[in-house]
């Protein structure tokens, strides 16, 4: 197991306080969004505004009747949590 791999499985929570579809897709993706992000001094505050905006967008998107609006809604949403993960990866070696 490489020492990524380490990492990423050190970073999860108990089995049975994380979801399925978190293991699976949102975590793994924002994790390593937060591995790219560590050497460019992108704060957690930053990417904490950035998913503000995005969860408004959603908001503005939903709020359509349209069935394009409420498919792009749906993968902003997507966004918004692979952001919310990824700040939990971010900040973490702060919390230490």
């Amino acid at each position: 197991m490489s020492d990524l791999d380490k990492e990423y499985e050190a970073s999860l929570k108990s089995i049975e306080t994380e979801n399925k579809i978190d293991r699976i897709f949102y975590r793994p993706i924002g994790f390593r969004i937060a591995r790219m992000l560590r050497g460019t001094g992108i704060t957690p505050n930053m990417v904490t505004v950035v998913s503000i905006f995005v969860g408004a967008a959603v908001g503005f998107f939903f709020y359509h009747d349209d069935l394009i609006y409420n498919v792009c809604g749906i993968l902003l949403l997507v966004c918004a949590n692979i952001l919310d993960l990824s700040l939990i990866h971010i900040s973490e070696p702060t919390r230490h």
